[in-house]
């Protein structure tokens, strides 16, 4: 006993017994002893076998394994998840095309848009419509034979199938052997791509959204007839079907427009020869000189003859056909040296027809582009992309106009092909798609204006001359009139006439001119009125002058007065604006040497009232123009996307330029900045001269340019439509998370669910949804401005009532809980309080757009004075948060704490701990001393809590220490004998000390006595109860010792303890 401490012997006795529990544990249960079994047999191989090969039936059942070398006849599939088995309630539309490659899977992206807005719309007929995808690609080096036979499978595939129209096919070639199934099986096809004129020649069920080779071969000669004077024109071509078929097309033009053909070389059908016969048909170009040669090549095989051409310093102006038109064709020469120092090196200056340009679109396309970069991130918008989702919407809309009029798949395949047909000009019946009207000829090849394009800095740009058919019947009758009357010549001026056949048509001569805006500041924005100043570089580029200025009479002195930018009509513009011109350029003879004229604009405009975005915090400003006098059948303004600059991935250099643009410090910045051109309708007031189609309106090309700003801060309230999904997800992220706290912390809250902050976000919400988002429109802008400021402050006070209301139940409320003592009422009300000033603050800054600045000084001012005035309780009350939650004293403990008196704690309030001496003496300790000073605590307490529910420990034992000194001479075996038989008496005599756990004696040695000479030191240690009788027990101890070791003669002549 006397080797082992007394704190050693408590612990010991505590300890419950745990080592026969321990011992079953570690003893193998059946359940493992069989898991061991299992695994080392040979079962688990067996099993493991048996996955595999379930799960390679399953791959092959569903097609996971299926690739074209295996599966060849697998070339249509539907969507993930959907089966044929599938389609009871469904509406099958096909796509063919290449889909392994670029151009294949921008027709499936493309057509994949179309339906998904069809579905997002309702579908067709209350059904949705199902993309069934059919691959027609082959590998390369294939025969001709192969490749038939793949398009032949294909065309079955999807005539067998439940698809009442087809989407494709993307080339010329498997257009016209597909369509010979297609046309058997009766099944109407619509292409976005396919340009050769057999195509559809003969084939009733083929369509097409663009038009055929031959019509862009003939604008391509008459505009280089008429627009470029160019007379005498030189043919290269290559051997492919298609360039046999684009050579063909060429010179059928040339000859029915009477332009001479200066010759005609053919390169080899092996490309590999190409290199030594290029430079012998270039000699035999240079001694024909034509005025130009147009390349009958596919755009891959043209770098060749352009590089041989730019090398040899051969100056001739190059034509060519669509295909080189593609925004991929000027980048095959990016890798040249000469490229890399100028780029265009080798493709400047060519002149070719393209599908579509996007330059001169309206906003449809614009859109367009928009929701395809959008749903597809990374993949750009081309031609191809938005004709075959032209084709697709023409598609969607026949089967919704005859689907219910057909009682079977043939039936409805019939009506949609009717339907298309009917879409014509002598019906005047056309699909209005996202590159313009759309209807067909007799053979069913598009009818519209072809754009004419030209490669310029390896961007494919609108030419700035364009030619557009006239169509109006008035204008047309007059035309042909001075023609029987010999007064047109169509040698010159705006109008053209061409021979087709038997057929005469006339064209406009239409001034593409090249407009860009840059924005070098805006200032003095007024967001209630929706007007600000803006300051701006405005300029153009020309073939033709556009008479942009007004020119006055010439006074005597020679002088003429000049109204810069007079015959244009700002649209938005509120009083005069300042104009000067700081540059001017004539434009040169040759097409690509334009006139330049560049002007800075000073002024007030209005901005755009949107009520969708004016709801959410944003405005759109906006700098609209138009000629004045010149029509869009006169004048096109094109954008100048090789000077436009384009807010992109430089976000630091962008957001510089935002901030020059618009100073951070009138509360708003630049969202975006964004450019386009469209069409706008404006009365002919009675104006004969802009009397068209209709006398009583006019169309005008229009340049638009929108500054998106937004207020500068935090918007509590409202939801942008461009990114409503992200933030509906984020608030029911936010809703969701509340409501697992409000679960988890449900005994905290009032019964009462008007209490909870959660339900005034739901019906704010809800209220603001159906009245501002949904009711928008129908308000009036001062209505609007009082509603969006009202649900502004709504909002600022429900985030004030949901931060008071969480600081309540997620942390004052549990740490009454834990602390056991309810928190003093100040706390909950001063951080009350102080939320709800910062909501004010909030609402007067964000809201109310007034400076807080002097508020937040007095309010500053006012919380030092407060603070200073009450540092000491603030000091006590936070101390006594720190001492209920560390807890180094309980209430019941006997502690000393400082230099005051031990005692007995019996209350820790908010400011002081009280404390009751044995002397029955209260005192009050500051808590905030309490919490720094030095704390002695005699009441022991467990080191690790009990577990809930095991009761409370009600065997607390202190420890009361005395030391004996007694003669040295006597054994310590003898005095140690002798006081454990004097503590078992007097404990049996007085119930405080206890016997258990046992006693401690051990002898110290020999030390000095205080009163001189040398004295045996023994020390006793003994449990009693209750500490408050400490003083009785050692009394009682005291007298006993002293008794016996008297009677004994072994007590030294003074005690030290």
């Amino acid at each position: 006993m006397g080797a082992m401490s007394f704190v050693s012997a408590m612990a010991k006795a505590r300890t419950p017994r745990r080592d026969t529990g321990r011992r079953e544990e570690r003893r193998p249960s059946g359940v493992l002893s069989a898991l061991r079994s299992f695994r080392g047999s040979a079962y688990p191989m067996g099993i493991l076998f048996c996955c595999v090969l379930l799960a390679m039936v399953v791959a092959v059942s569903r097609g996971w394994a299926a690739h074209e070398e295996w599966a060849p006849s697998r070339a249509c599939s539907y969507p993930e998840g959907v089966s044929e088995a599938d389609l009871g309630d469904s509406i099958v539309m096909a796509v063919a095309g290449p889909l392994k490659t670029e151009k294949g899977e921008e027709m499936v992206k493309a057509t994949r848009l179309r339906i998904e807005e069809a579905n997002d719309g309702g579908g067709i007929a209350g059904k949705r419509v199902v993309l069934m995808q059919c691959d027609d690609g082959i590998e390369a080096g294939a025969s001709d034979a192969e490749r038939e036979a793949r398009w032949k499978v294909v065309a079955g595939r999807i005539a067998d199938s439940e698809a009442l129209a087809v989407v494709g096919h993307r080339s010329s070639n498997a257009s016209i052997v597909a369509g010979g199934v297609y046309r058997e099986r009766r099944i109407p096809v619509i292409s976005g791509t396919a340009l050769a004129d057999e195509v559809t020649a003969g084939n009733a069920w083929y369509f097409r959204t663009v038009p055929h080779t031959s019509h862009y071969m003939e604008n391509l000669v008459h505009y280089a007839n008429k627009v470029l004077n160019y007379k005498r024109i030189g043919i290269i071509h290559a051997g492919s079907p298609f360039e046999h078929r684009l050579r063909m097309s060429f010179s059928d033009s040339l000859r029915s427009h009477g332009v001479e053909k200066a010759g005609e070389w053919g390169l080899p059908m092996q490309e590999s020869e190409w290199a030594e016969s290029i430079p012998s048909i270039l000699r035999e170009l240079e001694a024909k000189a034509p005025d130009a040669v147009f390349l009958a090549i596919d755009d891959e095989n043209a770098p060749p003859v352009l590089e041989a051409i730019k090398r040899n310093g051969i100056n001739i102006p190059i034509l060519g056909g669509a295909i080189l038109s593609k925004t991929s064709f000027p980048l095959l020469f990016a890798d040249l040296p000469e490229e890399k120092q100028k780029p265009g090196y080798f493709t400047d200056g060519i002149i070719a027809p393209a599908y579509f340009m996007f330059d001169i679109a309206g906003r449809d396309a614009d859109e367009f582009v928009d929701r395809y970069e959008k749903r597809f991130p990374g993949y750009k918008a081309s031609t191809g992309a938005i004709s075959t989702y032209d084709a697709a919407g023409l598609a969607i809309r026949a089967i919704g106009e005859a689907y219910v009029h057909g009682k079977n798949r043939a039936e409805r395949r019939a009506n949609i092909k009717e339907y298309i047909s009917g879409l014509n000009k002598d019906t005047g019946n056309y699909y209005e798609g996202a590159m313009g009207k759309v209807y067909f000829d007799e053979e069913g090849n598009s009818i519209r204006g072809i754009p004419i394009a030209l490669i310029s800095n390896r961007q494919i740009i609108s030419a700035p001359i364009q030619i557009a058919e006239i169509t109006d019947p008035r204008e047309l009758d007059m035309l042909k009139r001075k023609v029987a009357h010999q007064e047109f010549d169509g040698s010159g001026g705006l109008v053209f006439k061409m021979r087709s056949g038997d057929e005469l048509a006339f064209f406009n001569r239409i001034n593409a001119v090249y407009s860009g805006v840059r924005i070098n500041g805006i200032t003095d924005i007024d967001a209630g009125n929706l007007t600000y100043d803006l300051d701006a570089h405005l300029w153009f580029r020309f073939d033709k002058d556009p008479n942009l200025d007004i020119h006055g009479e010439e006074d005597r002195e020679g002088k003429v007065d000049v109204e810069y930018l007079g015959n244009i009509e700002f649209l938005n513009a509120i009083g005069e604006i300042e104009v000067t011109k700081e540059k001017s350029q004539e434009s040169g003879e040759r097409m690509g040497d334009l006139g330049y004229s560049l002007y800075r604009i000073k002024g007030r405009f209005g901005a755009l009232f949107n009520p969708e975005f004016y709801t959410h915090g944003e405005r759109t400003l906006e700098l609209n123009f138009r000629h004045r006098n010149l029509p869009r059948e006169k004048l096109i303004f094109v954008q100048d996307i090789l000077s436009i600059y384009e807010f992109g991935d430089d976000y630091l250099n962008d957001r510089e330029i935002k901030r020059q643009i618009l100073n951070p410090s009138t509360g708003w910045e630049i969202r975006k900045i964004t450019h386009h051109l469209d069409i706008m309708d404006v009365p002919t007031l009675g104006d004969p001269k802009l009397f068209g189609k209709k006398s009583d309106e006019v169309a005008f090309s229009r340049h638009n340019s929108n500054i998106t700003i937004r207020e500068i801060g935090i918007s509590m309230f409202g939801f942008s439509p461009s990114n409503f999904l992200l933030h509906l997800m984020a608030l029911g992220i936010l809703i969701g998370v509340l409501f697992i706290l409000y679960l988890r912390h449900w005994k905290y809250l009032r019964s009462n669910w008007l209490s909870n902050p959660i339900v005034f976000v739901i019906l704010l919400i809800l209220a603001e949804l159906s009245i501002l988002n949904w009711n928008a429109d129908s308000m009036n802008l001062s209505y609007l401005n009082f509603v969006t400021k009202f649900t502004g402050i709504l909002w600022w006070i429900v985030l004030g009532m949901i931060l008071s209301f969480a600081t309540k139940v997620f942390m004052f409320a549990p740490l009454e809980e834990k602390t056991g003592r309810k928190i003093p009422t100040i706390i909950p009300r001063m951080t009350a309080f102080t939320i709800y000033l910062f909501m004010l603050f909030g609402v007067t800054a964000f809201v109310f757009d007034y400076k807080v600045t002097s508020l937040l000084a007095t309010s500053g001012l006012l919380a030092m004075i407060l603070g200073l005035a009450v540092q000491s309780n603030l000091s006590n009350i936070f101390s006594g948060i720190a001492l209920n939650l560390e807890h180094p004293f309980r209430i019941g403990d006997w502690v000393r704490i400082a230099d005051f008196d031990e005692g007995k704690v019996i209350n820790v309030t908010w400011r002081s701990v009280r404390i009751r001496t044995p002397d029955n003496h209260i005192i009050s300790i500051p808590n905030s001393m309490a919490a720094e000073t030095v704390a002695h605590n005699f009441t022991p307490h467990p080191e690790k809590a009990t577990k809930k529910g095991a009761g409370r420990i009600d065997d607390k034992k202190f420890i009361l220490g005395l030391t004996i000194q007694a003669h040295p001479e006597e054994e310590p075996a003898r005095i140690k004998g002798l006081l454990e038989e004097i503590v078992g008496k007097v404990a049996r005599e007085d119930r405080g000390i206890l016997l258990e756990p046992k006693p401690v004696i051990r002898f110290l040695g020999i030390g000095e006595h205080s009163a001189g000479g040398y004295a045996a030191q023994y020390e006793v240690m003994v449990s009693i109860k209750d500490y408050e009788k400490k003083k009785l027990h050692r009394d009682n101890l005291w007298r006993g010792i002293w008794e016996q070791l008297n009677e004994a003669g072994c007590l030294h002549s003074a005690f030290a303890g």
